[in-house]
């Protein structure tokens, strides 16, 4: 099949999503010839630059998703990643870490997951220590380990045949493609909800109606005018939420939630250990009312709505300040690092 819809790529034609699905299978099974799979993931990716079609995405997506192994937690989770094109990840404060923290300490289960080890959320938590989630003797997930925290982080197996092979034809590319953002948007655990940032409020939308398409429960899609992955604290930001098979898409503030503007020059950091030393900081308590602390406040706020956990945005802000201000969010930081 993959030849098949190279050949139709190759003359300008757009193949229709099942023949686009096929083609993805054949090469998450190894089956593709690599020059091949080269090839059509180059032609696609033309595509995807003109037409922003959202049916390719999805469609690579799942063929990954059927391709990879299942990891079964018995847990409502929620599915908490940060997807964004930001060229220097150390640039500012990782508001997605501190986010996932506070839903942590407010008993919100959050699930990471990442083929990538090295950049932005995944060091900080290398250099706090806190590894790829370990299996036990019988080789499963320890869940009762996982609900003292409810903080998991899973690196999925070098092995798998979905990452081996697309990760080969990744790197002969040397260039940002469809298989990266299709592993952004794995869900191994099979979670129901999912937040999520993006560097551009154009896609904001286009993400939304995508967690639509891929069966969550309940998503947010999160970027701002800075280009922020987050709710910026000083620019309008872009919000959809995606539920109940409709989207929601909405403009906002921090001046419409009760909370002062600040520079986005006060959210950016030196390098990784100034942004854990900064994040310690915030969880002992000595930023409040800092753009770090009112930033983190809104953006963990929308995460905690969108999961039902808070019954409104406002009610989300209340319950984010005081996980940090009562010290529950430095408890939960703590149990955590030394996991």
């Amino acid at each position: 099949m993959i030849k098949e819809v190279t050949e139709k790529l190759n003359n300008n034609i757009l193949p229709d999503k099942t023949e686009i699905l096929e083609a993805f299978d054949e090469i998450y099974s190894g089956i593709a010839d690599e020059v091949l799979a080269v090839s059509f993931i180059t032609l696609l990716n033309g595509f995807i630059k003109t037409e922003n079609n959202i049916d390719i995405i999805e469609s690579a997506i799942k063929s990954a998703n059927s391709a990879m192994k299942r990891i079964s937690l018995n847990l409502d989770l929620t599915y908490a990643v940060k997807t964004t094109e930001i060229e220097d990840n150390t640039k500012y404060f990782d508001i997605s870490f501190i986010r996932d923290i506070v839903l942590a300490s407010n008993n919100v289960p959050v699930v990471k997951y990442s083929i990538d080890y090295s950049k932005s959320s995944e060091y900080i938590t290398k250099k706090l220590n806190i590894n790829p989630y370990q299996k036990n003797e019988n080789g499963e997930f320890d869940t009762e380990s996982i609900e003292k925290t409810n903080y998991c982080y899973i690196k999925p197996d070098e092995t798998e045949s979905y990452l081996k092979y697309s990760d080969n034809i990744s790197k002969k590319l040397c260039f940002k493609n469809i298989l990266n953002i299709t592993n952004k948007m794995l869900n191994p655990c099979m979670a129901k909800n999912i937040a999520i940032g993006v560097d551009n409020i154009d896609k904001v939308e286009k993400t939304a109606k995508l967690c639509l398409n891929l069966n969550y429960t309940n998503s947010i899609v999160i970027s701002s005018k800075d280009n922020t992955p987050f709710v910026s604290p000083e620019q309008e930001s872009y919000v959809a939420e995606a539920w109940k098979n409709k989207i929601f898409a909405y403009r906002l503030t921090p001046e419409l939630v009760d909370l002062p503007l600040h520079p986005i020059k006060e959210l950016e950091c030196e390098n990784i250990d100034h942004n854990i030393e900064t994040i310690d900081e915030l969880f002992k308590g000595n930023l409040k009312n800092s753009a770090i602390y009112d930033t983190a406040v809104i953006n963990s706020a929308l995460a905690l709505y969108i999961v039902k956990k808070a019954d409104s945005v406002m009610n989300g802000i209340e319950m984010a300040k005081n996980a940090i201000d009562t010290g529950l969010a430095k408890e939960k930081f703590e149990a955590i690092k030394n996991k």
